[in-house]
């Protein structure tokens, strides 16, 4: 991966954390395979993670100012296409 690019996600993901902890309800949603390391480690410890198959599925579970990831399982080579608009 790009230094450049693994810097921007890495800070991207601490804000999208930082929110969601700092939220009434700190969860976390995430849009990603099952079988995601980074769900597994969150849930391992102690955030409240909530995983989705479904993009819109997550999207539409969200509440306002929730913290919210979008994983591609193959990065960089496969990115998550998307037809929604936020």
């Amino acid at each position: 991966m790009n230094r450049g690019i693994g810097s921007l996600l890495s800070l991207l993901a601490i804000c999208s954390f930082a929110q969601a902890i700092a939220a009434s309800t700190p969860d976390l949603l995430m849009s990603c395979p099952p079988d995601n390391d980074l769900c597994r480690v969150l849930r391992e410890n102690g955030l409240s993670v909530h995983r989705f198959d479904d993009l819109a599925d997550m999207v539409a579970a969200a509440a306002p100012d929730s913290g919210a990831l979008i994983l591609a399982d193959g990065y960089p080579d496969e990115t998550t296409r998307s037809s929604l608009r936020f």
